[in-house]
């Protein structure tokens, strides 16, 4: 991961200058020989931690997610489950205070993980959360824990920034964000009442977040260190998702009542504070680009305007939409962020397939405004426009590319399932698993 962040800063030390890529590899190759030496279905701690780690560094040195990912993250899950961790060790009297804090902080990584990985996919949750009553972690220094202790400090107050108050925070917004995936995953529409709960629990459990990780002026926020910066612009990101998630439906579903029209400004408003997101961190120089759930949320927020418009079109359009025409003003405002927000996309038409397809669907739209095309309705665009990129179908994309990316062998996996010797060939650890070219 050191090596991945040195890589994608341009900030090589001189002795690795130019020899990055190939170490990355290798130390990939030799932490997935040591995965397997160490017998993955073994109820082990340390090759726990050691998986979760390489997953997480696999992952994040990848441009895409993939299936492959995504099941390699169910042997990790199934692991855990079988080590207990998705019970709180509280339930285990014999698990020590710091042993304990460490699990509370491991599972509900894990649990993160599972449901930002699962989303992107279009996939269900692999995690009952109906079965685990993992508690928080503390607001804690790293020095107030010690292998000794026999029981844990007090938490530090909300207004004492600690390097667990942002996984903290995070967990918290998580829980509220999987009701919303579930809710919208649902074979049924949901009622007014469940969306309105929802909306009511995200917004009460982001106001209720730590004070420098809640939302602030891009300028009064210069003062803070970069990684508080970047822990405020991700939380403030999970926030504006989950709301659009849960109101995106009542951007292109007729009907003018006073609660419907509130879930769609609800929901115009926070995509809208994403582009302006996007906009800040482009002109500070952050590489948003690199950032996988970052890049999602930003077209999602990018389709929802280019709906909005869309459905509120103007008399002089000649199309009927649901709502009321948009007020002029208001339809200036949204067509300078996403115009904006357009020309940032085109700086990386040449690298990412999201740029490319988030420039596509804003001219569209303008073509389809100024042409005034009754051919197409708002729900067309929407769904002919993402194409296989999923922000609320609980269906994967099985088309034959996404499935080309897992190849595996099931002679390898039955002999680790059967639990046979230990002195296994480790050329068949590297061949049982690859996708996106990685052996592991």
């Amino acid at each position: 991961m050191a090596l991945h962040t040195y890589h994608l800063a341009g900030d090589e030390p001189p002795d690795l200058r130019g020899h990055v890529p190939e170490l990355m590899n290798d130390y990939s190759q030799r932490a997935a020989q040591c995965i397997w030496a160490s017998n993955l279905t073994s109820p082990d701690q340390d090759s726990l931690v050691c998986f979760h780690l390489y997953w997480v560094s696999e992952f994040f040195h990848r441009s895409t997610a993939s299936v492959g990912m995504w099941m390699m993250q169910s042997l990790l899950i199934r692991k855990a489950i079988l080590m207990g961790y998705h019970r709180d060790p509280k339930c285990f009297p014999q698990i020590k205070p710091l042993d304990a804090e460490l699990r509370r902080r491991t599972w509900h990584a894990i649990c993160q993980s599972d449901l930002l990985l699962s989303f992107h996919l279009g996939l269900p949750s692999m995690i009952d959360y109906g079965e685990t009553d993992v508690a928080s972690p503390r607001s804690l220094h790293e020095e107030e824990l010690y292998e000794q202790m026999d029981c844990l400090p007090p938490e530090r107050p909300m207004t004492e920034p600690t390097p667990v108050s942002y996984t903290i925070a995070k967990q918290k917004v998580f829980q509220v964000f999987g009701k919303v995936v579930r809710h919208v995953n649902q074979m049924h529409v949901p009622s007014d009442e469940q969306v309105d709960q929802l909306n009511r629990e995200l917004i009460e459990t982001y106001a209720n977040t730590y004070p420098h990780l809640r939302k602030k002026p891009w300028e009064d926020g210069l003062q803070d260190s970069p990684e508080i910066r970047l822990q405020r612009i991700s939380m403030q990101g999970f926030y504006n998702k989950a709301i659009c998630v849960l109101n995106r439906r009542f951007i292109t579903t007729r009907g003018t009542t006073e609660f419907a029209l509130q879930c769609r400004a609800l929901c115009t408003e926070n995509a809208l504070e994403l582009l302006e997101t996007q906009e800040a961190m482009q002109t500070a120089g952050y590489r948003w680009d690199q950032l996988l759930y970052m890049r999602n949320d930003f077209l999602l927020a990018t389709v929802i305007i280019c709906l909005a418009l869309y459905t509120s079109k103007r008399p002089e359009h000649h199309v009927q939409g649901p709502w009321d025409p948009m007020p002029l003003t208001e339809e200036s405002r949204l067509k300078q962020i996403l115009d904006r927000a357009r020309q940032i996309w085109i700086v990386y038409t040449d690298k990412l397939p999201d740029a490319r397809r988030a420039c596509l669907i804003v001219d569209t739209m303008v073509q389809k405004m100024e042409t005034g095309n009754q051919s197409s309705t708002a729900s067309t665009i929407d769904s002919s426009l993402l194409g296989n990129h999923s922000t609320t179908s609980p269906l994967p994309s099985t088309t034959p590319d996404s499935m080309q990316e897992l190849n595996f062998d099931w002679s390898s996996w039955d002999t680790i399932i059967q639990g046979a010797n230990q002195d296994m060939s480790i050329m068949n650890f590297e061949n049982m698993w690859q996708f996106d070219g990685l052996k592991m």
